[in-house]
């Protein structure tokens, strides 16, 4: 689930409470020492005894401040979550562990931002011609866990001027983006692995596109021919600039 990130987040700032802890368990039983060299063991008894509980207190103090943090986030993740799922159609896929968001309420949308989650469920695809047609549309934000842009999801989006994909995306699909004749620019995630039949066919203001080096699947006509596009040496997307005989710029180190 999306959440999951944010979870690593809070345990991070827990270990580096962590570092805290000891550094008081440090200065606690080089306290103790030194109570015993001056007072001799009946202090050194108490402060054995008292030494843990203010341990315990502290660690449980941190705890119940980190959890009530990321319940407050959460929380918030929703219910903004909520408010912008209102304006779109989706439906839970077939297992019901995700969400495919099937379109816009409002055909003359200007501006979309897909949540993360829908009801508390992950969003991963935008369903087949999702907002095709939807020709005021100007920009659309999409989730950080989208893995699919279907069929035609925003074909024909002739005001469509920005994309923002998420970095988990593996595939765009058919005609995904076809005339979008207003789309300018587009970066492609690290992690995709498939760019369709006429997926950026009728893009004509697309300026250059870096494949990335993952993608391992490319159809003859993803791209318009005047599209520049750049390639790493080595990938999948040389040798099938090669196969087409297709003017390319090299990129000669694999990304990181």
């Amino acid at each position: 689930m999306s959440d999951s990130w944010d979870d690593i987040g809070d345990s991070f700032r827990l270990m580096r409470h962590g570092r805290l802890l000891i550094g008081l368990s440090v200065l606690i039983i080089v306290g103790y020492m030194g109570l015993v060299d001056h007072f001799g063991h009946l202090l050194a008894f108490l402060m054995a005894v008292v030494a843990p509980s203010v341990l315990i207190g502290v660690v449980a103090f941190l705890l119940d401040r980190l959890m009530k943090r990321h319940d407050r986030k959460v929380r918030a993740r929703r219910k903004s979550g909520g408010s912008a799922a209102s304006a779109l159609r989706w439906r839970l896929s077939g297992n019901g562990y995700s969400v495919v968001v099937e379109g816009a309420r409002d055909a003359n949308i200007v501006e979309v931002t897909i949540p993360d989650v829908i009801k508390g469920v992950d969003v991963v695809e935008i369903g087949a011609r999702a907002f095709e047609n939807c020709g005021r549309l100007v920009a659309a934000r999409l989730p950080r866990g989208l893995e699919r842009i279907s069929f035609r999801a925003f074909a024909n989006c002739r005001s469509l001027q920005e994309v923002k994909l998420s970095a988990r995306t593996v595939a765009i699909e058919s005609e995904a983006f076809a005339d979008c004749v207003s789309l300018r620019t587009i970066k492609l995630p690290k992690l995709l692995q498939t760019i369709g039949s006429r997926a950026f066919q009728g893009c004509v203001a697309l300026e250059p596109v870096e494949i990335p080096f993952n993608v391992r699947d490319i159809a003859r006509d993803a791209f318009p021919p005047n599209v520049k596009l750049k390639v790493y040496r080595g990938s999948a997307a040389e040798s099938w600039a090669q196969r087409l005989g297709r003017n390319v710029h090299l990129i000669m180190y694999r990304e990181e």
